[in-house]
């Protein structure tokens, strides 16, 4: 315990440091938290003064503020932190583990008196290690890395280096999770270089990371925890650790895109449906807007030709009993003839359509949504993005918008549709070349506004994965070549919910297949025959 006690008129409280540590290694910012007979948590931040090695911390109107001291007060518990400002790098080798700079830091914990009688104003704690004997309960230097995601499976080496000196002693690892995702902490053999800078560990091949109380295998807040034998310090590593289970990899495709829709309609809705939606296939736009479209409203989205009514779609009507058939666009993309055929079919046939592919995916949104506080947004010139953000859509039961990613603010009409939906948050899928930064502001001065980009294409998906799928247990893989199978995959999506993301036809990019392993992926299926995602894809081979 501290020797100077805490009072009511106590209105500062001045540490002085430990020598060495604080000043090798850069720490400039420090934060004091207090909690115990103070009645209330109270927490502080100060800049540290590196030529008195000391710290101030402001308490206003005494630190009992809010609360009584009672006579009996007892003791505080402290905890007085210290970062590194600007972050310091710690280098993980890319072969290894990659991280981003951290923050160094540092923490001393231990108690502190409280007393109800009159002090002095200003409290003074010295705090070096070599003075304060027990009076500091735990003193732990914690070398905190950031929670990036990084990766760290059974059989990979970690690596992690520091200042020369900084690993001298003996020191034991462990692997360990937090909260609900904790397992049995799986022990380490730490390697320490000549230099004691470097300490490296490998992950036991038989290393089992199963949460507790999860089916999940993807633990939320897994830690590298290294700790030296004196518990003196302490480094903490979040990293993610993935405990791979079998990956069921299926195919769903047919001869060309539009038996390709109806083999998705057959997988999602094996008995029957309430509702069709029927968009042509020949372009991208309407049935890109119309598949969140269907899943709000239980049914698949089955594609056209433009004149006529394929048999083995009428069939799959047919088979499905639908009591209403919403036909999407206007007379050039579904003709009144193929109208005609649909009418045959069930007893209600309505047809949503706009002067334009933007205004039809406004009208469709009109038609079916009463409101929708969340919404996505894809460019409708191009298709990519927009096939992302449909399933995404999907998950969220909210609706997809096409804009003109080019224009320098959204259209009236799009913005009546946004504040008749009620929309508070707003999802722009693709990056400032897909929507423009003018436009996103001009969204922002009525709603929350995230952006879900990657550098390519396919970025762009794993970023819509990331952003609205917290876990999952299956997801889509299709051809980011060309749009037409997975145009009917909300069929799918709207039954079996995942990410859809789209791959090369030779293989799957790694941030894809780092994705999947993180959601907790275990059936893949696959959109589209051979010729769009061949064998590589099939058998998840990573770019």
């Amino acid at each position: 315990m501290l020797d100077n006690p805490i009072t009511p008129q106590t209105t500062s409280i001045t540490f002085g440091l430990p020598t060495g540590e604080w000043q090798r290694r850069g720490i400039t910012q420090a934060t004091l938290m207090l909690s115990g007979a103070t009645g209330e948590n109270w927490s502080g931040f100060a800049t540290i003064d590196a030529k008195a090695n000391s710290v101030t911390f402001a308490v206003l109107n005494g630190v009992s503020t809010g609360t009584v001291i009672h006579p009996d007060a007892g003791v505080d518990e402290f905890e007085l932190r210290g970062y590194s400002s600007p972050a310091a790098s710690v280098p993980f080798p890319p072969a290894e583990r990659d991280h981003a700079s951290p923050d160094y830091e540092f923490s001393l914990r231990g108690t502190i008196p409280v007393v109800s009688t009159a002090g002095p104003s200003a409290l003074h704690e010295s705090l070096d290690r070599g003075r304060t004997g027990d009076r500091v309960s735990d003193y732990r230097d914690y070398w905190a890395v950031p929670t990036d995601r990084v990766q760290v499976k059974r059989g990979d080496t970690i690596r992690v280096v520091g200042p020369a000196g900084f690993f001298s002693g003996a020191w034991d690892a462990y692997l360990e999770g937090e909260m609900g995702q904790a397992w049995d902490a799986v022990a380490l053999t730490p390697r320490i270089s000549a230099d004691l800078s470097t300490l490296t560990v490998t992950v036991p091949p038989s290393a089992d990371f199963t949460p507790f109380f999860s089916s999940q295998y993807r633990p939320l807040m897994p830690e590298l925890d290294l700790i030296k034998a004196d518990r003196s310090s302490v480094v903490e590593s979040p990293v993610m650790v993935t405990n791979p289970k079998p990956v069921t990899v299926t195919r769903l495709a047919g001869a060309d895109r539009y038996a390709t829709a109806v083999a998705l309609s057959k997988a999602g809705f094996p008995s029957s449906a309430p509702t069709v939606v029927v968009a042509t296939g020949a372009n991208f736009p309407d049935a890109l807007a119309a598949g969140p479209v269907a899943g709000f409203v239980n049914g698949p989205l089955l594609l056209t030709a433009p004149g006529a009514l394929r048999a083995d779609v009428s069939a799959e009507i047919t088979r499905l009993k639908p009591s209403k058939i919403i036909v999407v666009g206007g007379v050039n993309v579904v003709s009144d003839a193929v109208e005609r055929e649909l009418r045959a079919l069930a007893p209600t046939v309505v047809r949503i359509a706009g002067s334009n592919r933007e205004e039809t995916a406004e009208k469709l949104v009109d038609s079916v949504f009463a409101s929708a506080p969340h919404v996505l947004m894809a460019t409708a010139n191009n298709f990519p993005d927009a096939l992302a953000g449909a399933t995404a859509a999907d998950s969220i039961i909210g609706p997809l918008l096409l804009v003109d990613g080019n224009a320098s603010a959204i259209d009236d009409a799009t913005r009546a549709t946004l504040q008749r939906l009620g929309t508070t948050d707003v999802t722009l899928v693709g990056g400032p070349a897909a929507i423009s930064p003018q436009l996103e502001e001009s969204v922002r001065a009525f709603a929350r506004v995230d952006r879900a980009a990657g550098a390519d294409r396919y970025g762009t998906a794993v970023a819509v994965a990331q952003s609205i799928f917290p876990t999952s247990y299956n997801a889509f893989l299709a051809t980011g070549s060309n749009f037409p199978d997975a145009l009917a995959e909300s069929s799918l999506a709207t039954t079996q919910m995942g990410p859809l993301f789209t791959t090369p036809s030779t293989c799957v990019p790694a941030a894809t297949k780092a994705e999947i392993q993180w959601l907790g992926i275990s059936n893949v299926v696959l959109i589209g025959g051979p010729a769009a995602l061949g064998p590589g894809v099939a058998a998840l081979r990573t770019c």
